[in-house]
This record gives C-alpha cells, sequence and structure tokens, in this order.
C-alpha cells in the first residue's frame, strides 16, 4: 500500500486559524460552507478500492452531536472526460472529540493511474438535524496498491 496527501481548498469557507495557522478549512456550524479537496490517482496504481481517509477538527461543542456533510465526487479522466460519481450523499460525522477521522472507499471500477479526483464537502449547519460546532477539514490522504 501507498498513500498520497490530497490537496485541500476552500470555496465560501474561511481558512482555519489560530492554532493551525491557517491550515485546514472550516465547515462551520451555521449558514452554509464547503471545503473541497482533490487528489491524483498515480500512474503505478495496481487497481483495487482506493481508501480515503479524512481527518478533522471540532470546535465549540466538545464533540457532542452530530455533523450532516455532503459529498459530491466529480473526476476528470486521463483523456480529459468529466464524469460524475456521486451527488449530494449525506454522511453523519458524530462525537468528534478534538481530533476524529472518517474513511470512504472509492470503487475500483471508478479509478484508473492518472484520473483527477475532485471532492466537494458541503455542510448547511442550520439543519435541525446538524448539531455539532465548527469543524474544521485538516487533512486527506489517499491510500492504494501500488505496481511492485
Amino acid at each position: 500500500m501507498r498513500g498520497i496527501t490530497a490537496n485541500l481548498m476552500g470555496l465560501h469557507a474561511e481558512p482555519a486559524v489560530g492554532f493551525y495557522g491557517g491550515f485546514g478549512v472550516r465547515l462551520m456550524s451555521s449558514g452554509g460552507s464547503t471545503a473541497i479537496y482533490s487528489f491524483l490517482v498515480p500512474a503505478d496504481y495496481a487497481g483495487g478500492d482506493l481508501k480515503v481517509r479524512e481527518w478533522y477538527r471540532e470546535h465549540d461543542s466538545g464533540g457532542v452531536g452530530t455533523a450532516k456533510i455532503f459529498r459530491w465526487l466529480t473526476k476528470l479522466t486521463s483523456t480529459n472526460q468529466t464524469v460524475g460519481l456521486e451527488s449530494s450523499v449525506p454522511f453523519p460525522l458524530t462525537n468528534c472529540v478534538g481530533f476524529c477521522a472518517r474513511t470512504w472507499t472509492l470503487a475500483e471500477a471508478s479509478a484508473a493511474g492518472g484520473d483527477l479526483f475532485w471532492v466537494e464537502l458541503e455542510r448547511q449547519g442550520d439543519l435541525g438535524d446538524d448539531t455539532m460546532g465548527r469543524l474544521d477539514l485538516i487533512g486527506v490522504a489517499v491510500e492504494y496498491l501500488a505496481i511492485q
């Protein structure tokens, strides 16, 4: 297994400040905010599912509650074709005390070496079932099986 680090970007969200010195992207507990990251599947990708790991830091509520985050997944293939893979799939992030992580799987059938993935996470903090404090997406890494 090998790993790559995704590139974090903010859209309609202010960068995390303070302890992280601007590292990360905020997903606010009120209003709407968006975090975006991208990653390129390396040429030495040997197939198999990709494991995408996201790390968060919670503020304001001691990690109690649930953050409801929607995910859009798009890829640009190595032949420059844009493919929408997933739209508005909500996932709950619960009981994030201090730091927490979440792992999701990108199926082998959706990936090939040279594909560029664009992941957009949107949080609407004003939804009644979103009860957690502010979150900072502080890092994303992707694990893959490499050609030996």
